[in-house]
């Protein structure tokens, strides 16, 4: 700039980008869902008009969308690529394989972390350790379960979330803001990748004590 443009030109410093090479995959199967989205928009609108205009019920557009979701085949090791882009967008620090327990990755003040892997009480919770381990600073706040595309969150919520929370090891409860009876945790959340649609929000039949 300053030898063939403009002489005033003032560079501003050089800051090294985001390593993302860990969000290849979840990139890729972002591209594969975009181009089945095109492939199907393309199909609706070469629809014959009466059809593509035919009223469809509430419940029947619900039950074509499960099927369709359960359909879906993604594992719940690819739908961890996109619940962490979903945490990072939500303002966590988040790498399933690379911000891990395993991996040496521990709270630090003035870092929000979703923390992979993190272990439990294996003789409360039966299920091993928390798929993230939610840290504002020093205080573990939420605990996230992560699930395959085509599963239905409401019952891991009340199950393995309901053990994750009562499960945080004696060696951690120097992170636990408090305690509710016997839950250690406050928030509790269960993940499949999808996006939260509120008509679709499943009430439960009886309510958590």
């Amino acid at each position: 700039m300053e030898i063939y443009g403009n002489e005033l030109f003032q560079p501003v410093p050089f800051v090294m980008p985001d390593d993302i090479r860990s969000r290849a995959n979840y990139r890729k199967l972002l591209e594969e869902y975009e181009k089945l989205a095109a492939e199907l928009e393309k199909a609706l609108a070469n629809a014959p008009p009466e059809r593509a205009h035919k009223h469809v019920h509430a419940s029947e557009r619900r039950r074509r969308a499960e099927k369709a979701a359960r359909d879906i085949r993604l594992s719940e090791r690819e739908v961890r690529y996109i619940i962490d882009e979903q945490l990072r967008k939500a303002g966590w620090e988040a790498d399933t394989f690379h911000l891990r327990y395993s991996k040496g990755t521990r709270p630090e003040k003035g870092r929000s972390i979703a923390i992979a892997e993190w272990p439990t009480d294996l003789t409360v919770c039966k299920w091993g350790y928390m798929d993230y381990a939610c840290f504002a600073g020093l205080e573990l706040i939420g605990v996230v379960e992560a699930n395959a595309y085509r599963n239905d969150m409401l019952f891991f919520i009340g199950n393995q979330c309901r053990e994750y929370s009562m499960g945080v090891k004696e060696e951690h409860m120097g992170y636990a803001v408090g305690a509710w009876g016997e839950y250690k945790v406050p928030f509790l959340f269960a993940a499949n990748g999808r996006a939260y649609i509120k008509e679709n929000m499943t009430i439960p039949l009886t309510q958590p004590k």
